[in-house]
């Protein structure tokens, strides 16, 4: 008669036998993926893992618990890093240019505060008008002849500042406006009065340029003539 198992021996034949099933079912036919886990329910963050399809001792397929490649703390701070940054980018893209009809609007606003300056006598006004670079030009027809004076930004704001009677009242009318990105060209017909009496009348051709955040007068050209002008006093018969 062999001898009586004692409760130390049962333990370990007990062990034995779990470790062998253990062994048997963790060697099942396996096959690796990567999947996508989302947990939305509990939380809010991704992570990936790989898991392993498996088929147990009844042939059937199943999942075993993945395994995270990337634990979630290191994701929670990779988000962290990423996102401002991509938020970042995107705005800089989704920043609209401004439409054309706001470069209009602001090159005839550059152009009403020349003339506005001009009728207050208002020197800084008219000087914040221009590049200071900027380059003017008159054309006149005398005795039959064509003549150009050219003159300078700092020449037109003295003459501007300088005191006189009359106010410079300079009208203009059908404003044409071509615009293309940072430049625009405007033609607009004028009447010139001094102090409320009429001088002359021709056409303002400007070169208008953005400079930075703001449009200045890069070239400002003019005709001047006495006849053909409509705001011309009718002659005494």
């Amino acid at each position: 008669m062999g001898e009586k198992p004692t409760l130390m021996t049962i333990a370990v034949q007990r062990l034995v036998v779990r470790k062998s099933r253990w062994q048997q079912q963790s060697r099942p036919r396996t096959a690796s993926g990567v999947q996508l886990l989302a947990r939305l329910a509990r939380n809010r963050h991704c992570y990936i893992g790989i898991g392993r399809y498996s088929a147990g001792d009844d042939g059937k397929a199943g999942l075993r618990p993945p395994q995270t490649l990337f634990s979630r703390a290191f994701l929670m701070h990779f988000a962290r890093c990423l996102v401002p940054t991509l938020l970042f980018l995107g705005v800089g893209r989704a920043a609209p240019a401004q439409s054309p009809s706001a470069d209009r609007t602001a090159v005839l606003a550059v152009v009403q505060r020349l003339f506005d300056g001009m009728r207050a006598g208002d020197s800084s006004a008219v000087r914040s008008t221009f590049h200071p670079q900027a380059l003017l030009a008159s054309t006149a027809s005398r005795d039959g002849k064509a003549v150009v004076r050219i003159d300078t930004v700092d020449a037109f704001v003295r003459a501007v500042g300088t005191a006189h009677t009359e106010t410079w009242d300079e009208r203009v009318r059908n404003p044409r406006v071509e615009l293309d990105g940072p430049l625009a060209s405007v033609w607009a017909d004028y009447s010139f009065y001094a102090g409320g009496k009429f001088s002359h009348c021709g056409v303002d051709a400007f070169q208008i340029a953005r400079d930075g955040d703001a449009w200045r007068i890069v070239a400002l050209m003019d005709t001047r003539r006495k006849d053909g002008c409509p705001d011309q006093p009718a002659r005494p018969s």
